[in-house]
Protein backbone atom coordinates (compact mmCIF):
# COMPACT_ATOMS: atom_id res chain seq x y z
CA UNK A 1 0.00 0.00 0.00
CA UNK A 2 2.74 2.47 1.06
CA UNK A 3 4.66 1.64 -2.60
CA UNK A 4 1.27 2.44 -4.12
CA UNK A 5 1.08 5.73 -2.25
CA UNK A 6 4.41 6.44 -3.12
CA UNK A 7 3.74 5.84 -6.82
CA UNK A 8 0.95 8.19 -6.68
CA UNK A 9 2.74 11.02 -5.27
CA UNK A 10 5.24 10.81 -7.86
CA UNK A 11 3.00 10.97 -10.61
CA UNK A 12 1.34 14.30 -9.22
CA UNK A 13 4.92 15.88 -8.94
CA UNK A 14 5.90 14.65 -12.23
CA UNK A 15 2.83 16.29 -13.66
CA UNK A 16 3.04 19.59 -11.38
CA UNK A 17 6.88 19.62 -13.23
CA UNK A 18 5.72 19.39 -16.79
CA UNK A 19 2.95 22.14 -16.39
CA UNK A 20 5.99 24.33 -14.66
CA UNK A 21 8.05 23.82 -17.48
CA UNK A 22 5.16 24.98 -19.76
CA UNK A 23 5.01 28.04 -18.14
CA UNK A 24 8.29 28.46 -18.07
CA UNK A 25 9.27 27.82 -21.55
CA UNK A 26 5.78 28.46 -23.25
CA UNK A 27 5.31 26.23 -26.56
CA UNK A 28 6.22 28.12 -29.96
CA UNK A 29 2.99 29.87 -30.95
CA UNK A 30 2.74 30.15 -35.12
CA UNK A 31 3.07 33.88 -35.05
CA UNK A 32 2.69 35.26 -38.66
CA UNK A 33 3.20 39.19 -37.76
CA UNK A 34 7.01 38.97 -39.24
CA UNK A 35 6.33 37.45 -42.22
CA UNK A 36 3.29 39.91 -43.41
CA UNK A 37 5.67 42.62 -42.79
CA UNK A 38 8.49 40.83 -45.27
CA UNK A 39 6.05 40.28 -47.65
CA UNK A 40 4.32 43.57 -48.14
CA UNK A 41 8.24 45.56 -47.87
CA UNK A 42 9.41 42.59 -50.33
CA UNK A 43 6.40 43.27 -53.19
CA UNK A 44 7.08 47.34 -52.42
CA UNK A 45 10.71 46.84 -53.48
CA UNK A 46 9.58 44.82 -56.47
CA UNK A 47 7.62 47.04 -57.42
CA UNK A 48 10.06 49.55 -57.33
CA UNK A 49 12.60 48.36 -59.32
CA UNK A 50 10.04 47.31 -61.99
CA UNK A 51 9.29 51.08 -62.06
CA UNK A 52 12.83 52.27 -62.33
CA UNK A 53 13.63 49.77 -64.79
CA UNK A 54 10.36 50.43 -67.05
CA UNK A 55 12.10 54.54 -66.58
CA UNK A 56 14.97 53.37 -68.60
CA UNK A 57 13.76 51.55 -71.50
CA UNK A 58 10.50 53.73 -71.67
CA UNK A 59 11.59 56.70 -74.05
CA UNK A 60 7.89 58.83 -72.81
CA UNK A 61 8.46 61.90 -71.18
CA UNK A 62 5.49 61.70 -69.36
CA UNK A 63 3.52 58.20 -69.05
CA UNK A 64 -0.05 57.65 -66.65
CA UNK A 65 0.83 60.87 -65.04
CA UNK A 66 4.23 60.06 -64.05
CA UNK A 67 7.20 62.75 -65.47
CA UNK A 68 10.20 61.21 -66.37
CA UNK A 69 13.14 64.14 -65.91
CA UNK A 70 16.80 63.27 -67.31
CA UNK A 71 19.89 65.38 -65.63
CA UNK A 72 23.08 65.77 -67.81
CA UNK A 73 24.51 68.29 -66.43
CA UNK A 74 28.46 66.78 -66.99
CA UNK A 75 29.27 64.34 -69.17
CA UNK A 76 32.03 63.04 -67.48
CA UNK A 77 30.29 61.57 -64.18
CA UNK A 78 27.13 60.31 -63.27
CA UNK A 79 23.77 61.28 -64.76
CA UNK A 80 20.41 61.77 -62.59
CA UNK A 81 17.11 60.92 -63.49
CA UNK A 82 14.03 61.84 -61.36
CA UNK A 83 10.50 59.99 -61.39
CA UNK A 84 8.42 62.32 -59.89
CA UNK A 85 4.87 61.07 -59.45
CA UNK A 86 3.32 64.63 -57.81
CA UNK A 87 2.27 65.11 -54.66
CA UNK A 88 -1.66 62.82 -55.01
CA UNK A 89 -3.70 66.84 -55.81
CA UNK A 90 -6.11 65.90 -57.54
CA UNK A 91 -5.51 62.71 -57.51
CA UNK A 92 -2.42 60.41 -57.39
CA UNK A 93 -0.44 58.76 -59.98
CA UNK A 94 -1.44 54.71 -60.36
CA UNK A 95 1.43 52.38 -61.10
CA UNK A 96 1.66 48.86 -60.79
CA UNK A 97 -1.91 48.69 -59.30
CA UNK A 98 -0.84 51.02 -56.47
CA UNK A 99 -1.10 54.66 -55.70
CA UNK A 100 1.77 56.58 -55.85
CA UNK A 101 3.25 59.93 -55.18
CA UNK A 102 6.65 61.38 -54.82
CA UNK A 103 10.01 61.42 -56.21
CA UNK A 104 12.32 58.39 -56.75
CA UNK A 105 15.91 59.45 -58.00
CA UNK A 106 18.35 57.20 -59.07
CA UNK A 107 22.26 58.69 -59.99
CA UNK A 108 23.73 56.39 -62.29
CA UNK A 109 26.03 55.51 -65.17
CA UNK A 110 26.14 53.55 -67.61
CA UNK A 111 23.06 52.00 -69.84
CA UNK A 112 20.25 50.21 -67.77
CA UNK A 113 20.76 47.14 -70.43
CA UNK A 114 24.81 47.23 -70.77
CA UNK A 115 27.52 45.72 -68.32
CA UNK A 116 27.83 47.86 -65.47
CA UNK A 117 25.32 50.46 -65.11
CA UNK A 118 24.80 51.20 -61.66
CA UNK A 119 21.74 52.92 -60.14
CA UNK A 120 21.94 55.04 -56.65
CA UNK A 121 18.40 55.26 -55.53
CA UNK A 122 17.18 57.95 -53.25
CA UNK A 123 13.52 58.62 -51.90
CA UNK A 124 11.61 62.16 -51.38
CA UNK A 125 8.41 61.92 -49.44
CA UNK A 126 7.76 58.66 -51.51
CA UNK A 127 4.34 56.75 -50.59
CA UNK A 128 3.33 53.50 -52.06
CA UNK A 129 -0.81 53.46 -50.96
CA UNK A 130 0.23 55.73 -48.09
CA UNK A 131 3.01 54.23 -47.18
CA UNK A 132 6.51 55.81 -46.44
CA UNK A 133 9.25 54.78 -47.91
CA UNK A 134 13.23 55.92 -47.20
CA UNK A 135 16.55 53.93 -47.22
CA UNK A 136 19.21 53.32 -49.89
CA UNK A 137 18.73 50.90 -52.76
CA UNK A 138 21.28 50.23 -55.36
CA UNK A 139 20.74 48.24 -59.11
CA UNK A 140 23.89 46.93 -61.02
CA UNK A 141 23.84 45.50 -63.98
CA UNK A 142 26.16 42.39 -63.44
CA UNK A 143 26.88 41.25 -67.14
CA UNK A 144 24.06 38.96 -69.28
CA UNK A 145 20.94 39.08 -68.36
CA UNK A 146 21.85 39.36 -64.39
CA UNK A 147 21.29 42.08 -61.73
CA UNK A 148 22.39 43.16 -58.24
CA UNK A 149 19.45 44.63 -56.13
CA UNK A 150 20.21 45.54 -52.51
CA UNK A 151 18.19 47.63 -49.91
CA UNK A 152 20.24 49.42 -47.29
CA UNK A 153 18.12 50.79 -43.73
CA UNK A 154 14.55 50.39 -45.79
CA UNK A 155 12.15 51.47 -43.50
CA UNK A 156 8.61 51.59 -44.22
CA UNK A 157 6.37 53.91 -42.52
CA UNK A 158 2.88 52.57 -41.99
CA UNK A 159 -0.28 52.75 -39.51
CA UNK A 160 1.09 50.11 -37.40
CA UNK A 161 4.94 51.34 -37.46
CA UNK A 162 7.80 51.37 -39.21
CA UNK A 163 9.47 48.44 -40.78
CA UNK A 164 13.09 48.73 -40.85
CA UNK A 165 14.47 45.91 -44.25
CA UNK A 166 17.60 45.17 -45.76
CA UNK A 167 18.16 43.20 -48.73
CA UNK A 168 20.42 41.53 -50.93
CA UNK A 169 19.26 39.81 -53.83
CA UNK A 170 20.26 38.81 -58.11
CA UNK A 171 17.58 39.04 -60.81
CA UNK A 172 18.03 36.61 -63.84
CA UNK A 173 16.18 38.01 -66.46
CA UNK A 174 14.85 34.88 -68.22
CA UNK A 175 12.33 36.19 -70.75
CA UNK A 176 11.58 39.47 -72.64
CA UNK A 177 15.29 40.82 -72.53
CA UNK A 178 15.37 41.15 -76.48
CA UNK A 179 11.76 43.29 -76.21
CA UNK A 180 13.15 45.99 -73.70
CA UNK A 181 10.01 48.30 -74.33
CA UNK A 182 7.72 45.67 -73.24
CA UNK A 183 7.79 45.09 -70.32
CA UNK A 184 5.12 43.29 -69.78
CA UNK A 185 6.43 40.18 -71.70
CA UNK A 186 9.52 39.61 -68.92
CA UNK A 187 9.86 37.02 -66.68
CA UNK A 188 12.35 37.40 -63.55
CA UNK A 189 14.05 34.80 -61.41
CA UNK A 190 14.97 36.28 -57.60
CA UNK A 191 17.18 34.51 -55.41
CA UNK A 192 19.28 36.21 -52.45
CA UNK A 193 18.22 37.22 -48.73
CA UNK A 194 16.81 40.08 -46.92
CA UNK A 195 16.54 40.52 -43.01
CA UNK A 196 14.34 42.89 -40.62
CA UNK A 197 12.39 44.24 -38.79
CA UNK A 198 8.74 44.27 -37.41
CA UNK A 199 5.94 46.64 -36.33
CA UNK A 200 5.90 44.64 -33.26
CA UNK A 201 9.64 45.15 -32.94
CA UNK A 202 10.66 41.33 -34.16
CA UNK A 203 13.81 40.90 -35.79
CA UNK A 204 13.47 38.40 -38.73
CA UNK A 205 15.58 37.05 -41.33
CA UNK A 206 14.80 35.93 -45.03
CA UNK A 207 16.60 33.33 -47.55
CA UNK A 208 15.05 32.56 -50.46
CA UNK A 209 15.25 28.90 -51.13
CA UNK A 210 13.43 27.94 -54.18
CA UNK A 211 14.32 31.04 -56.82
CA UNK A 212 10.87 33.60 -56.76
CA UNK A 213 9.73 33.80 -60.34
CA UNK A 214 8.31 37.09 -61.02
CA UNK A 215 5.82 37.82 -64.28
CA UNK A 216 5.50 41.30 -65.24
CA UNK A 217 2.27 40.39 -66.84
CA UNK A 218 0.63 40.13 -64.00
CA UNK A 219 0.26 43.55 -62.94
CA UNK A 220 -1.98 43.98 -65.76
CA UNK A 221 -4.56 41.99 -63.12
CA UNK A 222 -2.95 42.15 -59.58
CA UNK A 223 -0.29 44.18 -57.58
CA UNK A 224 1.71 40.71 -56.60
CA UNK A 225 3.90 39.66 -59.82
CA UNK A 226 6.04 36.65 -57.73
CA UNK A 227 4.11 33.65 -59.52
CA UNK A 228 5.94 30.60 -57.84
CA UNK A 229 8.92 30.02 -55.45
CA UNK A 230 9.32 29.54 -51.88
CA UNK A 231 11.33 31.66 -49.11
CA UNK A 232 12.23 30.56 -45.64
CA UNK A 233 11.50 32.95 -42.91
CA UNK A 234 13.13 32.75 -39.12
CA UNK A 235 11.89 35.44 -36.80
CA UNK A 236 12.78 36.12 -33.49
CA UNK A 237 11.67 33.48 -30.67
CA UNK A 238 9.96 32.02 -33.28
CA UNK A 239 10.66 28.77 -35.40
CA UNK A 240 11.33 28.73 -39.40
CA UNK A 241 8.38 28.86 -41.48
CA UNK A 242 8.32 28.15 -45.48
CA UNK A 243 6.52 30.47 -47.56
CA UNK A 244 5.27 29.06 -50.91
CA UNK A 245 3.88 31.36 -53.72
CA UNK A 246 0.80 30.12 -56.02
CA UNK A 247 2.49 25.85 -54.75
CA UNK A 248 -0.51 24.72 -56.48
CA UNK A 249 -1.10 26.22 -59.76
CA UNK A 250 1.87 28.00 -61.65
CA UNK A 251 1.07 30.93 -63.06
CA UNK A 252 -1.64 33.02 -60.82
CA UNK A 253 -1.68 35.92 -60.57
CA UNK A 254 -3.21 36.44 -57.09
CA UNK A 255 -1.73 37.44 -53.50
CA UNK A 256 -2.66 34.57 -52.18
CA UNK A 257 0.81 32.50 -49.90
CA UNK A 258 0.92 29.49 -47.93
CA UNK A 259 3.08 29.49 -44.86
CA UNK A 260 4.23 26.44 -43.34
CA UNK A 261 5.33 26.18 -39.76
CA UNK A 262 5.89 22.54 -38.59
CA UNK A 263 2.75 20.76 -38.34
CA UNK A 264 0.92 24.25 -39.25
CA UNK A 265 -0.35 25.32 -42.60
CA UNK A 266 -2.23 28.97 -43.54
CA UNK A 267 -2.80 31.19 -46.28
CA UNK A 268 -2.07 34.80 -46.10
CA UNK A 269 -2.92 37.53 -48.58
CA UNK A 270 0.00 39.71 -48.98
CA UNK A 271 -1.21 43.62 -48.38
CA UNK A 272 -0.55 46.23 -51.38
Amino acid sequence: MKIKTILYMLLIISYISCKDSNIINPPKQFNTHATENHLFTESIFNKIELIIMQAFVDNDIVKNNILYTFIDNDPTNSDTLIIDFGNGIPSASISMGSQITGKLIIDYTGNYLETNFTGNISFDDYKINQAGIQGEMTIENLGGNFYRIDVLNGLISTNEGTINWNSNKTKEWTEGFSTPNNIYDDKYFLTGKSDGNATNNTTFSAIISSPLNISVSCITSSACIIINGETAIKPENYSERSVVYNNEEIGNCDCEVNVINENNSLSLTIEN
